[in-house]
């Protein structure tokens, strides 16, 4: 994740991320012109993958959220997820949806786009320590892995909106407890009372 928060395409829902191709996506050799391909196959991301892991490990913004987690586990997400968006993504996926569902725990915990413009850029740095990729390829990288960035401002916003409800929840809860329900408790003693008092007339 570079520090890319300007000039950002916006992802809408049920829409296409940026592809990251180069010309037709169908027909004969039609693979060479993925992203995927031209900065050299599975063999070159599962190297970028596996700095990337080495640099976020280390990193005090982002460790923290991999702490008593299966890595290896996250590192095969990561790597199918990467070469999803680095070919093609289908039409069906809601690419918000589908990372905003995966991260809402994250969110909560304080997940957002200042966390994902870090990991963007240790992910880009990767990129860049693997031989034979362009410094094109990675900048066309980097512009397709920004685009995801309005899903983590979304998402922290929606995080920051539970936790609001939550708070004003609690709060109207400890004023019932201070004053409310005493008083209810009173009137339901007095009304109680007042039966009692009629049956034995």
């Amino acid at each position: 994740m570079t520090d890319m928060s300007s000039s950002i395409p916006l992802i809408s829902r049920n829409k296409r991320m940026p592809t990251a191709s180069n010309g037709s996506s169908s027909g004969p050799g039609a693979k060479d012109h993925f992203l995927l391909e031209r900065i050299g196959g599975s063999a070159s991301l599962k190297l970028a993958v596996d700095e990337f892991y080495a640099l976020l490990m280390k990193d005090e913004m982002l460790s923290p959220f991999f702490e008593g987690v299966n890595i290896h586990k996250i590192k095969w997400h990561v790597y199918n997820f990467m070469s999803m968006i680095l070919t093609w993504i289908p039409q069906e996926i809601d690419m918000s949806s589908y990372i905003g569902s995966r991260h809402v725990r994250l969110f909560d915990e304080g997940l957002c786009e200042v966390h994902f413009d870090r990991f963007a850029t240790l992910f880009v740095e990767s990129l860049r320590t693997v031989d034979g990729i362009a410094t094109a390829d990675v900048e066309e990288a980097a512009n397709v892995l920004t685009s995801l960035r309005p899903i983590f401002v979304d998402g922290a916003t929606a995080a920051r909106e539970r936790r609001e409800t939550r708070e004003a929840i609690q709060q109207r809860r400890d004023k019932l407890m201070r004053y409310g329900i005493p008083a209810v408790a009173a009137v339901a003693v007095i009304a109680l009372a007042s039966i009692v008092i009629k049956k034995k007339k």
